[in-house]
């Protein structure tokens, strides 16, 4: 038998969760009874599995203290495989997730993550000694002409607004709607400033001045509790804004943090909702003449799941409100949906040491964006801040300065994000990085400052107000000419290296760029856990020794007269470290040229690990091919047609690498027109709203359509708009493949056909699937997920219990065929107790097959020269099952 054989792993978990159902319920178990499942208490906490329906149960986790208020979601696991998004109760101490499923979930399989880190095994103690730290090389900088992080020369004043409150559908409390202004003082301006937004993320929503371990229970506050004031978060990088001319604004969230944590997208559209309600007000302001702002210039920052915030906003917000959103800036935010506004120039900063969104998430923010559309011109950065947190760009989540408890959220004190690395950044520093980078990022997106582009577009620049932090960018967009592997280019004839064109998806099989990744390691890559998630491909080359060669053979020819650069997002796998190379251009005709980056070709990996937490990211950082240095070469640099990468060897110094093997992918090569930035089209891509479907099965043979529904909200104009829809479901039986979904111009709404089979045998009463929509291109997915619940028309199987023999000699034993009426489509798990002998037994009838054998033994010394009944209780939840039967035992 195959240990790892999911089908054996599910009945192995049926049957494990029923020895501990009866371990803890027989005793007690009345006519009727339906019997919970749970584990026994431990120093972090228990599970909680339940019967609340047909085949459906709900799993909780019931800590022993208060679950973190973090963005990131708690992740319930089965045997490794995520059942879906976790709700967090009000009492802040049980997540809950409610799956269907033919029999009850083992807890002994059972896993609860958040942030990557296991709430049900008690945490090591954090060590802040002195450790040694995995060296790392830094890439080469030049300092910027520009500094964005410099006050300006005006003054500044801050003012609050309190406006009425509103509801929210599947929220009890009302949200507030509350912002902290700063901007420049009275007489500072001649003209309208534009106007940033600030949202802040997840946090805890409600602290006591006098006890700072007390949480409140809810949204309002609890009597004698305040809201955390996370909206003054921000305050340090307002005043910089108003300094240099910009109006802005941090509202609070606090009601959202307080009541998102059954709601399904995690309270984005919530939050989006907050969002679009100010800036309708500061329209009436703007208009009424009390503030002089400019509304055609609107920058959203969104930290943390307000990062999610602001992007449902921007896609939201229609054209033709009196407001344009001209860029968003996301730090460490979340991206459960894997959605981003197309059309709106975005930055996500993602803080390397980040303990709370630690995969990393965000980056998709950016990959997602590359192939939505053929017109969006909108620059696209990802910038990397090594040794940043999540938590340190918001004082009010930073200990020591803010009013309600808070901490720095790496977990662990050694490696290099342990606060005894040279690398990490402390509060102060980080701050500094934060408020520069958005203050560029607002110059530029506004149109304040175009030549703060270079710390956002792949350059390798530092600027001084970000003092030491290391900074790295990459981009996509902007005007870019993108050349995607595996669409645009195929693999190149290689020499001495082995190549392939891989699947961006964490799974072991060889055809995946992440097979040698961990959990939350490949920011780039999706999951086993988000089945139907697109995965871009990449290129992947592997080498040991020097002039090994692979690379890719373009579809088109490639014209590089005029340009800039090609810029190559080049991930360096961690685990081998860093490598040296040189990059390769070859014209139709066989000309070449080569280009050698910087310290002899080395282009450096990111921290291999970081004990304590998961680091050793997977991700990407630009590699730059500078056109100019290769006009002189013989190559024909209008009609490139292969870039190639010829390997080097390692010169494996200290801190230089972990091994003679190097291994890269390429996720995409840019080529880079000279600034500015080109404009960006006024438009929006139609919105996408899966609904729900119900269904009887049918009886018969082969496959059958169900028709699931779906809204479209404003217009399809592509011809090739697209979406595809990831099928999950609890059945112990394969759910549907992912659904590919063609919208036509014009189309408002449409089905999702999702086959299944149609038969003849007994199955689950209710099939419940999970679909969730991700975009491939010319429409976005918004509200999601939708459902389909199929229901089971066959005849229902029945037990019966056949005992063998009617009378046993003690010593023998008791022996019975449990068997189905008719076959199932499901495994049947079967419990026998024993009455008064203590004895539990427990059987399994696979799918297809009709019948187990349940043996209970018999001792001698139980019997001491005496005859016995030996009554056994047996019971089954799928199909629902209760019988008695006896067995008489003759003493010896």
């Amino acid at each position: 038998m195959n240990l790892n054989d999911r089908r054996f792993k599910t009945s192995l978990a049926t049957l494990l969760s029923l020895m501990l159902g009866a371990a803890l319920t027989f005793g007690a178990v009345g006519a009727n009874a339906e019997p919970s499942v749970q584990t026994a208490s431990t120093q972090t906490g228990g599970w909680n599995v339940s019967s609340v329906g047909e085949d459906t149960y709900s799993v909780s986790w019931v800590s022993s203290t208060r679950i973190p208020v973090t963005s990131a979601r708690p992740q319930i696991l089965l045997d490794g495989e995520d059942l879906g998004p976790a709700g967090v109760a009000a009492d802040g101490r049980t997540a809950t997730v409610t799956v269907q499923s033919a029999s009850a979930p083992d807890p002994g399989q059972l896993d609860i993550l958040l942030s990557g880190r296991s709430l049900d095994e008690p945490e090591a103690a954090p060590d802040d000694g002195e450790t040694p730290v995995t060296p790392f090389a830094v890439p080469p900088t030049t300092e910027l002409g520009v500094d964005p992080g410099r006050p300006g020369p005006l003054e500044v004043t801050t003012s609050n607004y309190t406006l009425p409150s509103f509801k929210y559908p599947g929220m009890k409390g009302r949200l507030e709607m509350k912002g902290h202004v700063v901007r420049p003082a009275e007489g500072q301006l001649t003209g309208d400033a534009p106007l940033v937004l600030f949202l802040h993320g997840r946090h805890e929503f409600c602290y006591s001045p006098k006890k700072p371990s007390r949480s409140s229970s809810g949204w309002p506050c609890d009597k004698g509790m305040r809201p955390v004031p996370s909206d003054l978060g921000y305050d340090y990088m307002q005043r910089l804004l108003a300094s240099q001319g910009f109006m802005s604004v941090s509202i609070a969230a606090n009601g959202v943090n307080g009541q998102d944590g059954f709601i399904a997208d995690g309270g984005a559209g919530a939050r989006g909702e907050l969002v679009r309600r100010h800036l309708d007000k500061w329209a009436e302001w703007a208009a009424d003449g009390r503030y002089g702002v400019d509304l055609d210039k609107v920058v959203l920052v969104g930290h943390s799941r307000g990062g999610e915030g602001v992007n449902r906003a921007a896609e939201e917000i229609p054209l033709d409100a009196p407001y344009r959103i001209a860029g968003q800036i996301l730090l460490a935010p979340t991206n459960f949906a894997r959605q981003t506004a197309a059309y709106v120039p975005t930055v996500t900063v993602l803080p390397y040491c980040d303990g709370d969104v630690s995969d990393l998430q965000g980056q998709s923010y950016t990959d997602v964006a590359r192939d939505l559309t053929s017109d969006d011109t909108s620059l696209r950065s990802s910038v990397t801040v090594m040794g940043a947190n999540h938590n340190f760009f918001n004082t009010e989540w930073t200990p020591r300065i803010s009013k309600a408890p808070s901490n720095d959220d790496w977990f662990g004190g050694r490696g290099e994000c342990g606060r005894k690395s040279p690398t990490r950044l402390n509060p102060r520093e980080q701050r500094a990085v934060g408020k520069t980078y958005v203050a560029g990022a607002v110059q530029l997106m506004t149109g304040f400052d175009p030549n703060t582009l270079p710390m956002f577009d792949g350059s390798p620049v530092r600027v001084a107000s970000a003092g030491k932090a290391d900074v790295r960018s990459q981009a996509i967009g902007g005007g870019r000419l993108m050349i995607r592997p595996g669409l645009d280019a195929t693999l190149d004839i290689d020499s001495g290296a082995k190549t392939q064109i891989c699947a961006g998806r964490l799974a072991t099989a060889k055809r995946n760029c992440g097979r040698f990744a961990g959990f939350g390691s490949t920011p780039h890559w999706v999951d086993s856990y988000t089945p139907g998630a697109p995965a871009y491909r990449a290129f992947e080359m592997s080498w040991t020794g020097s002039d090994r060669i692979g690379g890719l053979a373009l579809d088109q020819p490639l014209s590089l007269a005029g340009k800039q650069s090609v810029d190559l997002r080049m991930v360096v796998d961690p685990s081998l470290g860093n490598v040296r190379l040189k990059v390769r251009l070859v014209d139709v005709n066989g000309n070449s040229v080569e280009y050698q980056p910087p310290r002899g070709g080395l282009v450096p990996s990111f921290p291999a690990e970081s004990r304590g937490g998961p680091s050793g990211k997977y991700l990407a950082q630009t590699v730059r091919v500078p056109v100019g240095a290769l006009s002189s070469s013989e190559a024909d640099l209008d009609q490139i047609s292969s870039i190639d990468i010829i390997g080097a060897e390692k010169s494996c110094g200290k801190g230089d690498c972990s091994s003679g093997r190097s291994r890269i992918w390429i996720l995409d090569a840019g080529v880079v027109s000279p600034s500015p930035l080109p404009a960006v089209p006024g438009k929006r891509l139609p919105l996408i709203d899966v609904g729900r479907a119900r269904a009887v099965e049918g009886d018969g043979h082969g496959t059958s359509i169900v028709k699931v529904p779906f809204k479209v909200t404003g217009e399809v104009s592509e011809p090739s708009a697209r979406f595809v829809v990831g099928i999950t479901s609890m059945s112990t039986r394969r759910p549907p493949a992912p659904v590919r979904v063609n919208l036509s111009p014009g189309q408002t709404s449409g089905f999702i056909e999702v086959p299944y089979r149609k038969n003849r045998i007994t199955d689950e009463k209710s099939r419940r699937m999970t679909l969730t929509a991700y975009p491939l291109g010319g429409a976005m997915p918004r509200k999601s997920p939708g459902f389909l619940e199929l229901i089971d028309d066959d005849p229902r199987a029945t037990l019966k219990v056949i005992r063998r023999k009617a009378r046993i000699r003690a010593g023998q034993a008791a022996v019975w065929k449990v068997k189905l009426s008719r076959t199932a489509g499901f495994d049947v798990a079967v419990s026998a107790r024993s009455y008064g002998f203590g004895i539990w037994k427990f059987g399994l009838i696979r799918a297809g097959e009709r019948s187990t054998t349940i043996r209970i033994p018999t001792r001698r010394k139980q019997f001491k020269g005496r005859s016995k009944s030996l009554t056994v209780l047996f019971q089954a939840r799928e199909p629902k099952f209760r019988a008695k039967s006896t067995i008489r035992v003759i003493g010896r």
